[in-house]
């Protein structure tokens, strides 16, 4: 997937720089989900355009916190992202376009 496509299921621009919080909880999910599912550091800081991987792990333990601590916004851009995960596994198993 893309960052655009992340953008649409999370309703924020992800390729916005921007530090409010809306928009850096929403990267910060996106980077915890292509983490478990096995990307590197460094092909999470290229899809967003970052010369490092530090943002990576900076974001990835900033989301590891939130979702300890229940964080409203922080579990709403997850429990997206993993509805829109099971969606598209449905959608493989029946061999529909994704």
């Amino acid at each position: 997937m893309t960052a655009e496509q992340f953008s649409n299921i999370l309703g924020v621009d992800l390729l916005d720089k921007s530090r409010e919080v809306r928009f850096t909880y929403a990267r910060f999910a996106v980077y915890y989900y292509l983490r478990r599912r096995g990307w590197c550091l460094m092909r999470i800081a290229d899809m967003f355009g970052y010369k490092s991987h530090s943002s990576i792990i900076n974001g990835l333990k900033q989301m590891e916190t939130k979702l300890s601590i229940n964080d409203y916004l922080a579990h709403g851009y997850w429990q997206k992202l993993l509805v829109a995960d099971s969606a598209r596994i449905v959608e493989l198993k029946l061999g529909m376009a994704v």
